[in-house]
């Protein structure tokens, strides 16, 4: 059993981003109580009335990248205001055989820039990636924290497999919030309603291709640079050659060019 922290505004059966129970339990059975915890959050506190329609959008909507390099994707959730958000759960489909999970990287809207003031967990299932986050912060704080209308949830990254074409598809598992009464608010001076977020959601995709050969020159071009080449070397061979007659010729040119005709000349 916890035991309450009197330095803390939390209970200790979790610390920090990571949702590390300090109970000894096995990792499969730690990562259920994660996902009952955030369950039961979720379910509270999305038992008000629904909210104003808002989406959730990942961008960019495509991407093309060859095999073994890297894909990111922001997960956005657009048009909040007047509601805050307060937690989310989705899953992201994927074809594990063309994809491969790289990291998952939360943004500051749920905890105003500090990971220890949320619940945050993400679990690969090879295929369908769940990743959830509930605010620990009050109404009135998450409020002056959030960004207002348009803000990133987490960031995907992936590594390309193989060549092929997958889909990246949400699915909200839950999302909930708080409605304003009474905007712009200040603390202690709102009054937050507890609302059920139903977004739209966008997904995307991302085709991977192969990685190209290295060019290969065609025949034809190597033909004509070995004609260069060729050229090149007649000419200055032709060069070496030259008439001794023109006026400054150098003596050592003249001697060779005497021994090899065959010709004797004496002066």
């Amino acid at each position: 059993m916890w035991q309450p922290d009197p330095y803390r505004k939390r209970p200790t059966w979790f610390d920090g981003p990571n949702v590390d129970f300090t109970v000894a339990l096995p990792i499969k059975e730690k990562k259920t109580m994660r996902k009952l915890v955030l369950a039961g959050i979720l379910a509270g506190l999305s038992t008000g009335q629904l909210a104003h329609a808002l989406s959730l959008e990942l961008s960019p909507t495509t991407q093309t990248r060859f095999v073994g390099q890297s894909l990111a994707y922001d997960l956005w959730v657009k048009d909040v205001r007047p509601e805050i958000v307060s937690a989310f759960a989705v899953d992201i489909a994927y074809r594990p055989s063309i994809l491969t999970v790289s990291s998952v990287t939360f943004g500051t809207g749920l905890n105003g820039g500090d990971p220890a003031n949320s619940l945050q967990f993400s679990f690969d299932n090879a295929g369908s990636l769940n990743v959830s986050e509930v605010s620990l912060l009050d109404d009135a704080q998450l409020y002056l924290a959030q960004p207002v209308d348009d803000f990133v949830l987490f960031t995907l990254a992936f590594t390309g497999l193989k060549e092929g074409l997958t889909d990246l598809t949400i699915t909200s598992n839950g999302m909930a919030g708080h409605s304003v009464e009474i905007a712009p608010c200040n603390p202690g001076a709102c009054k937050f309603n507890p609302v059920s977020l139903n977004p739209t959601l966008v997904s995307a995709s991302a085709r991977i291709e192969p990685i190209p050969s290295p060019s290969v020159p065609e025949p034809s071009i190597l033909a004509l640079a070995g004609l260069g080449l060729l050229g090149l070397l007649s000419t200055r061979r032709g060069a070496a050659g030259t008439d001794l007659g023109v006026p400054g010729q150098d003596r050592r040119t003249k001697n060779r060019f005497t021994i090899s005709t065959g010709w004797i000349i004496t002066r």
